[in-house]
């Protein structure tokens, strides 16, 4: 046998010393540590840019303030799912956000554990509904009808994004809970498409490849279901989790439609609230207007 020193351990032997004691499964080196960060400083400042440069483009169609509501959400959701992964010590790179689509983290590796997939998926949506409640309830304190057009908008994004279909957040959390939930998911979201209120061309192309990548899954489930074809994916652990993931997800949704439900209502009550000074301005000018009116024959003296 090789004799070491006693303080050499055995996590720091050479790749070939390992396998040469008869450790094949011994971890590969990864990259050195000063090339990762130099990758992770030029992920934050691509980061910045991109969410600068989108701020830019749909300030021009929503304005500023609407327009730094709406990435405010989005931000918030995104570092949801990086916090999220690096929990998990699942590398991933900054936000990148894209103008007039979202914003998109890219792992350098893929996740395979279910488990930390579905917690990844869900951390998002907890961090995105968190920061359009915080919108909701600015809306309401300084009656901003901006404002509660954001908290909308993220309510039902939010929403949207809990579907239970291909690369959603919602399917990530369905292939840990149920897998069956695809089939019902994938359907939904292609009546979505085909009877939906349409938009513009590139969100309705965005839709249309999420509901491809969406289809093979759920048709692999539909014939597990079926018997046709035996199920490979390993049984699930951690119920403790399972049930967590259930209620943290049946509470973003409730909380998503009571509050878009919610700010639908309040919306038209800040509408009102706001025409009323005008109206009762106009009827006082009214009422003004007819008591300093006199009779013309009351000035000639004329009965």
């Amino acid at each position: 046998g090789r004799i070491l020193p006693r303080h050499v351990s055995d996590a720091r032997l050479p790749l070939e010393w390992a396998r040469a004691e008869g450790r094949p499964n011994e971890r590969k080196p990864g990259p050195p540590r000063r090339l990762r960060e130099r990758v992770g400083y030029i992920s934050f400042c691509v980061s910045v840019v991109s969410l600068i440069g989108t701020y830019a483009v749909i300030s021009r169609g929503l304005g500023q303030e609407l327009s730094a509501a709406v990435l405010f959400v989005l931000a918030c959701h995104e570092m949801g799912h990086f916090l999220a992964a690096r929990y998990f010590k699942k590398p991933a790179l900054w936000p990148l956000f894209v103008p007039w689509v979202g914003a998109v983290i890219f792992m350098k590796e893929s996740v395979t554990d279910a488990r930390a997939r579905a917690w990844i998926g869900i951390a998002g949506p907890i961090a995105g509904v968190l920061a359009t409640c915080v919108l909701h309830w600015a809306a309401y304190e300084w009656r901003s009808s901006l404002l509660l057009d954001a908290a909308r908008w993220g309510y039902f994004m939010h929403l949207f994004n809990l579907i239970p279909a291909g690369t959603l957040d919602g399917g990530h959390i369905a292939g840990y809970l149920a897998r069956w939930m695809w089939i019902p998911g994938t359907l939904g979201l292609a009546a979505y498409i085909w009877f939906g209120q349409g938009g513009p061309w590139y969100f309705q192309l965005l839709l249309m490849v999420i509901c491809a990548t969406a289809v093979p899954s759920a048709y692999g489930v539909f014939k597990e279901l079926c018997g046709r074809s035996s199920s490979t994916v390993p049984p699930r652990t951690g119920k403790f989790s399972a049930l967590a993931l259930w209620v943290i997800s049946i509470g973003l949704v409730l909380t998503c439609a009571l509050g878009q439900h919610h700010a639908g209502e309040q919306s038209l009550d800040v509408f009102l609230e706001d025409s009323v000074p005008v109206a009762v301005a106009a009827e006082a000018v009214a009422d003004t207007t007819v008591e300093n009116l006199s009779d013309p024959c009351d000035e000639l003296g004329l009965e």
